[in-house]
């Protein structure tokens, strides 16, 4: 099976496409399952299982089964089309009504996420993290090549509308909330670290009261959380 060509349309076609391939049986782990079973089993598991079949899907993908990439792509479309709501990039595209670019550009995101996936240093939250690399590359990088966009009205003034200065905040807020829900996933920080980095995120000044520091101190430390951060994502999550 050829994997699926990402192109216009992509959601309608990869939904199509899986209800011919739901009952398709294979081989994984050493036992017979279905593409449906398997893409149930990477929703529902939890915990240590979790880790371990993502782990295990992702190898397949990267070893050359097309089903199994297949598989992880189905089910990640979910957080794909969170992606394209939620994300300034995707939102370029879904506010000019075009959702298929928007779709199809947030899935090649995972594809490539999927295929540069670090398996052999990444054993916690595998899943967390292959959803953190595939917001880097969408939010960072640049899956294919955008359109250029000229502005061409002389009038067009150059200060952000309220609007989009709120849509920034908002995607910058989720983006922080998912990579510190990661490093608590992964033992990079504890969840009162998180809370705290969250807060100063938030109120620099209420955090630093909270610790009871100042204000330069509350930097300092939240410095040395973001760079045990940086430091875990690079080891970990090959970022």
């Amino acid at each position: 099976m050829a994997t699926a060509t990402i192109t216009a349309s992509a959601l309608s076609y990869m939904n199509a496409q899986w209800e011919d391939l739901a009952d398709t049986p294979l081989v994984f782990k050493g036992s017979p399952t279905t593409a449906q079973q398997l893409h149930q089993s990477l929703y529902q598991c939890t915990g240590q299982q979790r880790d371990a079949l993502w782990a295990a899907a992702i190898t397949a993908a990267q070893d050359g089964h097309k089903l199994i990439e297949r598989i992880l792509l189905q089910t990640v479309i979910p957080q794909v089309l969170r992606y394209t709501r939620a994300t300034r990039r995707l939102g370029a595209y879904t506010s000019r009504g075009d959702w298929d670019e928007a779709f199809s550009i947030g899935l090649t995101a995972f594809l490539e996420a999927i295929k540069a996936f670090p398996v052999e240093t990444c054993h916690k939250s595998v899943m967390g993290t292959l959803y953190l690399n595939a917001l880097h590359r969408i939010t960072s990088c640049t899956p294919r090549q955008e359109p250029q966009v000229t502005v061409t009205d002389p009038h067009q003034g150059i200060e952000m509308s309220s609007d989009e200065v709120r849509d920034d905040a908002l995607e910058a807020e989720e983006k922080v909330e998912q990579l510190l829900g990661w490093a608590c996933e992964t033992g990079t920080l504890t969840p009162q670290e998180a809370q705290l980095l969250l807060l100063y995120y938030r109120n620099p000044q209420q955090a630093a009261t909270q610790c009871g520091i100042s204000a330069a101190g509350m930097r300092k430390r939240a410095e040395r959380l973001r760079q045990r951060i940086k430091e875990s994502m690079i080891r970990i999550g090959g970022i």
